[in-house]
């Protein structure tokens, strides 16, 4: 039995074949149907109902919203006027159009008058294949637009797709290795962090404000043994003199521009953009049940630059000890 796919991998794979099925030409009534699958594994709700109407083409012109998603669509047709015929009917129309119109074609009869008072012509089909074709324009270029959209979104959703897949890598990577040498840089941590998918993966909103707590819990365990505090006041830049065991901010920032030049600006900029989602999150959820944090986008980010930022830390730990390591060994000889 093969390995089960994920929602996202499966939404993956089947946005590259309905592109496939772009590019040889398939109907529009087909990879419409395999969008609406798309969509489902995404789980696009502001996309699903579009597709949805065009799936089942139920459209009326006295509903406002089903008027909007023509006009987005390109089902205008003339001012005013609406196709809300079912794509497959319009791919249909289109084939029974062409065969009438082959039909139509005017006989090859040669004319000779008998004479100037034989007033007698033969009948052109000229005006039913002007209407014929003009009918195929129209429902050709609405379906033109309506794939035209379509294949928009599918693109859109396989690059972002495709992206997210190796975002999702490369964080995976950051991820395990912050958890496999974090202990030894940072001790005491992993519970924390431990703590804070226990509330990210939480459907109560509440808890998704205590992954913040959670992050600014790592950051001060790691600051106060990277760089402990000292049992004094220091002045801070607005002016004000403060205990430094509450400016644990401060303190990273010294560690780091102590031990590594070349990670300050990245170090530094990651903290305190950090400190930054924290702070927003802490000041949200600081009225209890009158603002509840229900942002969980904003949590996932505090988790991602927490684990970037750790990341960093460790990579100036490993330097330091290989450093000293080198020296260690230069002494010996």
């Amino acid at each position: 039995m093969g390995k089960k796919l994920s929602n996202h991998e499966r939404a993956c794979k089947l946005s590259k074949e309905i592109l496939d099925d772009f590019a040889r030409g398939e109907k529009l009534s087909l990879m419409l149907q395999k969008t609406s699958q798309l969509v489902r594994f995404t789980g696009d709700i502001n996309d699903q109902k579009w597709i949805n109407k065009e799936i089942t083409g139920l459209f009326y012109k006295t509903n406002p919203d089903d008027v909007s998603i023509m006009i987005q669509n390109g089902r205008l047709w003339g001012v005013g006027d609406y196709k809300t015929e079912h794509v497959e009917v319009l791919e249909e129309s289109i084939e029974t159009q062409k065969i009438r119109l082959a039909s139509t074609k005017d006989p090859n009869i040669s004319y000779s008058p008998i004479s100037k008072f034989d007033q007698y012509k033969p009948h052109s089909n000229q005006l039913e294949r002007n209407i014929i074709s003009e009918t195929i324009r129209v429902n050709q270029a609405i379906l033109s637009r309506i794939k035209g959209r379509l294949y928009k979104y599918v693109q859109e959703k396989y690059y972002s797709l495709n992206f997210t897949e190796i975002a999702t890598e490369a964080f995976s990577t950051i991820k395990k290795e912050v958890e496999s040498k974090l202990d030894k840089v940072i001790p005491n941590c992993i519970g924390d962090l431990v703590l804070t998918y226990e509330n990210l993966n939480s459907n109560n909103k509440k808890k998704w404000s205590l992954v913040a707590t959670s992050c600014r819990k790592i950051l001060i365990t790691a600051a106060d043994h990277l760089e402990p505090p000292k049992n004094e006041m220091v002045k801070c830049d607005d002016g004000v003199k403060r205990n430094d065991k509450h400016l644990y901010r401060k303190r990273l920032i010294k560690w780091i521009r102590k031990h590594h030049k070349n990670k300050r600006g990245i170090s530094e900029g990651n903290l305190k953009y950090l400190e930054g989602l924290i702070g927003a999150v802490d000041g949200k959820s600081a009225d209890g049940n009158k603002r509840d944090f229900d942002n969980k986008r904003v949590a996932e980010k505090i988790v991602i630059y927490t684990y970037l930022f750790l990341e960093e830390i460790i990579s100036i730990a490993d330097k330091m000890d290989k450093d000293n390591k080198s020296t260690e060994a230069k002494k010996s000889k």
